[in-house]
Parts: C-alpha cells; structure tokens; sequence
C-alpha cells in the first residue's frame, strides 16, 4: 500500500503517501511516472488505487495474493485459520467482478483523465469477522488467535477505511458484491 501507516479515519486521494516496503515504493514511483508522462507529453493515465482484492481465479497456493483466497483453501481443508492479536483491524475487501467494472468505467470516463482514483466497496470488515464468514461458508476449518509475530508493527497499517465517492461520482459505479456473497462465489468457484 503507498500510504504506509493510515493515520486518518478514511482514506481519501489525498492522503498523504509513505510506503513501507521497497514494492510499495515501486508502485509509488510508477504513479510519478504516469504523471510526469501525462504533463510533459499528454499521454492519459488514471491511478487506480485497489483496496483488498479477492475472488475467483486468484491464486491460492498461499497469502501473498489473496488472504481471502488463502483463507478459503485452508478452510477447503479442513485446517486452522490463524489470527494475529485479536483481528480487529478493519479492511475493505473489494470483489473481482466489482474491480472489473470499476476499472472498465475509468476507462471510458473523460473525467478519470489524470485523476488518482479509490477502488473498493467504501464499507471496512473487521478481519476476525471476514475470516468467520469463511468457516462459515466453506462449513470447515477452525480459527486459532495467536500472538503478533515479532516486528511484524513494522509492516501493520492500521485500519482501512476507503473512500469511494470520487470514483462514484465519476463514474456512476456502486459495487454489487457484499463480502458475503463474494466470498460465496469465490467458494463455488473453487469447489
């Protein structure tokens, strides 16, 4: 995430940046790039800024794409779902087919031109609670709270809360996937 540690209750455009990691900082240095491409040549661009992607066809072999997708093959298994702390940090989680059409109305949208844009629902899950509605769903797999591993604030960014109303009112977009019914679908497709 280019923002680093989210020192706001909602997460606008204009937050401001400070990556934690060296990837981070690349997709940073990418949006410079599309900007600086944009004013010195008119070459169009929009930054699409995703929140938490899941959903059907993602990988998940393990959690560096997906925690939900992760989650869901663990719970498939029938194993133990781990929980660093108490899992109340809050996170949006945006459902492929949603980031599709969100992405396909920048496309098209004269006013997307130049623009730094959030994707995702505009509603926050506490992560305990998404991680419920997996066992849930799937009907397997047990959960387990464990301590935070050592170092691991380093890389925590707090709460997620997103606000959506620029790329809205854009665009006319509003997602149609609840968490609920996303993780279902991602459930079926795996099955």
């Amino acid at each position: 995430m280019v923002l680093g540690k989210i020192e706001t209750d909602l997460i606008t455009e204009n937050t401001p940046t400070n990556p934690l990691s060296l990837y981070d900082i690349h997709k940073l240095t990418s949006e410079k790039y599309l900007l600086m491409y944009y004013k010195d040549f008119g070459i169009p661009y929009v930054v699409l800024r995703i929140t938490n992607p899941y959903g059907i066809r993602q990988k998940i072999k393990h959690n560096k794409y997906s925690l939900i997708g992760w989650f869901i093959r663990q719970a498939m298994e029938g194993k133990t779902i781990s929980i660093f702390g108490k899992g109340e940090q809050l996170r949006d989680y945006i459902y492929a087919a949603d980031i599709t059409e969100a992405f396909a109305r920048c496309g098209k949208a004269e006013g997307a031109i130049g623009q730094t844009i959030n994707i995702g629902t505009g509603s926050s899950t506490r992560f305990n609670e998404m991680v419920s509605s997996v066992v849930a769903i799937v009907g397997k797999g047990d959960v387990e709270y464990v301590p935070w591993p050592r170092n691991y604030e380093k890389i925590e960014t707090g709460d997620v809360r997103t606000d959506i109303s620029k790329l809205c009112k854009i665009t006319n977009w509003k997602p149609e996937y609840t968490l609920k019914k996303g993780i279902e679908e991602t459930y079926k497709y795996y099955i």
